[in-house]
This record gives C-alpha cells, sequence and structure tokens, in this order.
C-alpha cells in the first residue's frame, strides 16, 4: 500500500492532495458504506417528501376552507350582524346614559369608572371596561364578574352596577393573579 501527495493549484486555491492505493477489500467496502450512505439518504428525503405531502395536502384544505369563508352570502351575514351589534350597543349607550342620569354618565366618561355605594355600606368600582373592584381593607380588589360575550359593554356595566346596589352579596373575590 504506497502513499504519496501531489499539490494541484486550481482556480479555487492550492491543494495539498494524497492519494492512497486501495486495495480489491477496501474498494468493496468504500462501495458498501457509500451505498449505504446514499439509502439512508434516499429514506430521509422520502420522510421530507410525505411531510411535505401532508403540508401541502393541509394547505389544500385550509385554502378550500378559506375561499368557503369568503363567499358573498357569509361576507353579508357578517355586514348584517356588525350593523346590528353596533345598533345594540348605540341602545345600551343611551341607556347607560339614562340609567346614570346625565351628571353621572359625564363623571363615568370623564374618570374612566364609577364609585358605587351597596346595600351593606361597602365602596366599590365599576371600571369603563366593566371590571369590578371594592374596597377591602383600603385597597381595591378585584371582584370576579364574569360578563356575558354577545352582551354589549354598556350593558355590562349596568347590570354589574344593579348587581352591586342590589345583591352584592352574590359577588365574589377574584383569587387570579393580576
Amino acid at each position: 500500500m504506497s502513499e504519496y501527495e501531489e499539490i494541484q493549484v486550481l482556480p479555487t486555491g492550492v491543494y495539498r492532495v494524497r492519494y492512497k492505493r486501495l486495495t480489491p477489500s477496501q474498494i468493496k467496502s468504500l462501495r458498501t458504506r457509500t451505498q449505504k450512505k446514499l439509502q439512508d439518504l434516499r429514506r430521509k428525503q422520502n420522510a421530507y417528501l410525505a411531510t411535505l405531502n401532508e403540508i401541502e395536502d393541509e394547505m389544500e384544505t385550509v385554502s378550500r376552507f378559506l375561499e368557503e369563508s369568503q363567499r358573498p352570502e357569509i361576507d353579508n351575514y357578517i355586514t348584517r350582524y356588525d350593523e346590528q351589534k353596533k345598533e345594540a350597543t348605540e341602545r345600551a349607550e343611551t341607556f347607560l346614559k339614562e340609567f346614570l342620569g346625565e351628571e353621572g354618565y359625564e363623571t363615568y366618561r370623564k374618570d374612566g369608572y364609577l364609585q358605587i355605594e351597596d346595600s351593606l355600606g361597602d365602596y366599590w368600582r365599576v371600571e369603563a371596561d366593566g371590571t369590578a373592584r371594592k374596597w377591602i381593607d383600603g385597597k381595591l380588589s378585584r371582584i370576579c364578574v364574569i360578563r356575558q360575550r354577545e352582551l354589549p359593554l354598556p350593558d355590562h356595566v349596568v347590570s354589574v352596577v344593579q348587581t352591586i346596589r342590589e345583591r352584592p352579596e352574590t359577588l365574589r373575590r377574584d383569587y387570579r393573579r393580576r
């Protein structure tokens, strides 16, 4: 087994090349390793192709759904829903103004909250976003009040105020971390 080196000058640089004479058994071994490497690469390629096919199938399904969801009758439904929601919110805002009175409503809008005393003599704060807080031990503690999803915010605020005024004992402290 003889080995020798040669220097080659190529456009990419100067290289020292080492040559080694291979025996027939080394050639067979090299072929086997090369075949195994090629099989591993093909397996990897097939796995990627399978994943790619799954992704393409999912993209096609999602694309079809998006196309379906953009039909004109669905757009019309959304438009009607948004208009009805806007009208309901405007009516609820008008009712809130009547419920609080002009002065109370202006204070609520200016301060961003309502200060309320309940039937038990405790003081509460109802924020503009509908959250309720109660003065407990000299500080405001958040009270658990869940808003119905479709209820306009002004109606929710009226509901919270009414509950505090009439049945404050039904409201519980919220122990979630804030």
